[in-house]
């Protein structure tokens, strides 16, 4: 992941109190056993295949399905668009088509979860896609970045989203304890987020203010850090997709991650296929040692 500025942690006004977790598992990958994948819409990848589930947009075409095709697993995916880490615990409404908590998929006879989940808390990533427009207020600053400092009532913070990040991870934290009690045995692997805002320069399919380009990266790589450290904590392992997605951006030439208007299958702002093989491949590389 690239180097970032260092960030300065804000005051939080409540967390999930943590519950004791259970032994991790740095075994082999299971063969032929069950896997069950949490996750939000970065799980399901709405649009990039045919549509398995219509209210919670999960595809035909996404990780994992992909890993279990690999490794020969009996899944049962249950990421669903929109999710966050209370859907763990919480149904998930979807007007007609309600969905149950994800946890319910889980049992005692688990071997493997993956749990891709963070993105949606506090609606941090609707928020940062929001600095879009805002770049027509002051598209040589930083109006975004000014805006979440001004919400987070730090206008000179360092890093105006280190609170909400700090309390996603407490959030993960409370969801990897406790599937750890409701699946002892199961390997559980945190699948980060990929590289999908640009680094350096913004682009028509993601034209934020100048100032914000920085800004909406930092944000993202910020939560990443907090989901690595939360499964760290947890007893569970973390899946970089950061890495092997730098250089596939919204605004790169050959983008893994789709902008405001999808040149190919993908909804706006969600992964390609491409991205979905990387996030496949990197697990899978995890689960075999690599």
């Amino acid at each position: 992941m690239r180097p970032r500025v260092s960030f300065l942690a804000l005051p939080l006004v409540a967390l999930v109190a943590a519950c004791g977790a259970g032994e991790g598992d740095d075994g082999p990958p299971p063969a032929g056993g069950g896997y069950v994948a949490l996750g939000d819409s970065y799980t399901s990848a709405p649009d990039i295949g045919r549509s398995v589930d219509d209210a919670c947009r999960r595809s035909e075409g996404n990780y994992p399905r992909l890993v279990a095709a690999e490794l020969d697993l009996d899944l049962t995916d249950v990421s669903c668009s929109g999710a966050s880490t209370l859907n763990y615990a919480d149904p998930q409404y979807l007007g007609d088509e309600d969905r149950p908590p994800q946890r319910d998929a889980l049992g005692a006879d688990t071997e493997l979860v993956t749990v891709s989940l963070g993105a949606n808390d506090y609606r941090l990533y609707a928020r940062l896609v929001s600095c879009i427009p805002r770049a027509t207020v002051d598209p040589d600053g930083s109006p975004c970045r000014d805006l979440f400092a001004a919400e987070a009532g730090q206008a000179d913070a360092a890093d105006p989203v280190a609170g909400v990040v700090d309390a996603i991870a407490s959030r993960l934290g409370n969801v990897l304890d406790l599937v750890h009690r409701r699946s002892p045995d199961a390997r559980v692997l945190v699948v980060g987020y990929p590289t999908a805002l640009p680094v350096t320069k913004a682009c028509r399919q993601f034209p934020v203010a100048d100032g914000d380009v920085a800004f909406t990266a930092d944000a993202m790589d910020a939560l990443n850090e907090a989901l690595a450290r939360a499964a760290e904590e947890s007893d569970a392992e973390y899946v970089d997709l950061a890495t092997p997605t730098e250089g596939h951006d919204m605004c790169a030439e050959d983008p893994w991650v789709a902008g405001m208007n999808p040149t190919g299958p993908a909804a706006p702002y969600h992964p390609y296929a491409a991205e979905q093989r990387a996030a496949a491949d990197a697990i899978v590389a995890t689960l075999r040692g690599g």
